[in-house]
């Protein structure tokens, strides 16, 4: 998710031993692992886009995730409605390499790969691309602020700053001290103006915790869209096909989405003492 795209630690394959990474660093690179453990898991996403005219709309979307040999895997797809059914972004987080994208656009039967999807937007929305795929740690100076009450808890205050020339000069995270995971965001432009907000829900799911609400307001357009996740199952059997990028085309309809296995049933209530 875009919320939660956050910096990677560039390591000296030359030098004699790898750099430490610093207290901020280790916030993020903690994050990440509880957010994203490597567990294959499945879940279900609704994205609901609210313009400043008319009714919003709502697009409902299925994400596979998978550690493989050479490394993790991302796959999400929209399923309906029939608009936006199709579309499908596939992360490949390489060993000690910058992570490959895909992106699948319907419409066109077209795939973009190896595009900077940090600040892509996805279709009519508020969300981009890369608020639908990983977290990921690598290009931006990262800067403790120190900590702050935010909506009534301790937060580390921290700031992000890019290290290449983007539409956000800086964004500025709190994570709570006791989850430690995105609760807010806010990003600026090069005149520091306010762009836009990200708001987390986090709550534990199978043993992990995972932000199961994402709500990007857009503080220029006036709109909004809320991104739920639902149905979130780990330690399933996902098939390797998923993840192959010559087949993003027809990974919509691939079988596996209507298998027990991307829907176990929900388990048995506790037996009364």
């Amino acid at each position: 998710m875009r919320g939660l795209l956050v910096a990677l630690l560039l390591l000296t394959a030359a030098a004699p031993a790898q750099a430490v990474p610093s207290y901020t660093e280790k916030l993020y690179i903690d994050a990440k692992a509880a957010i994203e453990p490597d567990r294959p898991s499945v879940r279900k996403f609704i994205v609901v886009v609210a313009g400043n005219q008319g009714a919003p709309a709502q697009w409902v979307g299925r994400q596979a995730r998978k550690k493989l040999s050479d490394g993790r895997r991302t796959l999400t797809v929209f399923m309906e409605p029939e608009a936006v059914k199709g579309f499908a972004l596939l992360v490949w987080e390489r060993v000690d390499q910058p992570p490959l994208e895909w992106v699948y656009l319907a419409p066109v039967r077209r795939v973009l790969k190896g595009i900077d999807l940090d600040e892509f937007p996805f279709i009519y929305s508020d969300l981009t691309f890369a608020d639908l795929g990983v977290m990921k740690l690598g290009d931006r100076q990262l800067t403790l602020l120190g900590a702050e009450q935010r909506a009534g808890k301790r937060t580390f205050k921290i700031q992000e700053v890019p290290r290449e020339e983007r539409a956000y000069a800086r964004i500025i995270t709190w994570l709570p001290s006791d989850t430690k995971l995105p609760m807010e965001r806010e990003y600026y432009d090069a005149a520091d103006a306010l762009l836009k907000t990200e708001r987390f829900d986090v709550q534990a799911v199978d043993g992990a915790l995972l932000p199961i609400k994402l709500r990007v307001e857009n503080k220029i357009e006036n709109t909004n869209t809320e991104l739920h996740v639902s149905d979130v199952h780990y330690d399933i059997d996902v098939p390797d096909r998923l993840f192959d990028p010559s087949k993003l085309g027809q990974v919509a309809d691939d079988p596996f989405w209507q298998s027990e296995a991307a829907n176990p049933p929900p388990p048995a209530p506790p037996a009364n003492p």
